[in-house]
């Protein structure tokens, strides 16, 4: 299931898409929406299920519900551009890719749940991909 909220700053607006989405039988809800995602998480903890975080560890806004988050390392993003310019190098409007092998992104520590052996080596399968 998908819904926008068309903000990111309404966390009421997300609490109501969550519990429209909970209405249908979501077990498990993963909003990448701002503080509208607040809402969500909230409303997961509220409702009893589970929720994923987004950007950072999320976990303590809805310890009930956040199982993990996945981290958006910004301060890995903004060293790299600040070394740049401490080596004299211009910033020439240039993207750049940061992902799991850069640790431009990764995930939170998996919580509230007992993941599986065979369900661990898969998550560590995936993030040993992004070391490739």
């Amino acid at each position: 299931m998908t819904e926008y909220t068309g903000t990111f700053g309404d966390d009421q607006k997300g609490a109501a898409i969550a519990n429209k989405q909970i209405e249908k039988d979501a077990d498990f809800i993963f909003p990448a929406a701002g503080f509208s995602g607040i809402g969500v998480l909230k409303e997961a903890q509220k409702e009893g299920i589970y929720a994923f975080g987004v950007d950072s560890d999320q976990f303590y806004i809805a310890e009930k519900a956040v199982v993990t988050s996945m981290l958006k390392n910004v301060d890995v993003a903004l060293y790299d551009v600040v070394k740049k310019l401490m080596n004299g190098d211009d910033l020439t409007g240039e993207q750049f890719k940061l992902g799991v092998k850069e640790n431009g992104i990764g995930l939170a520590p998996i919580r509230l749940i007992q993941l599986s052996d065979n369900e661990q080596a898969i998550i560590d399968q995936a993030m040993d991909k992004g070391e490739q």
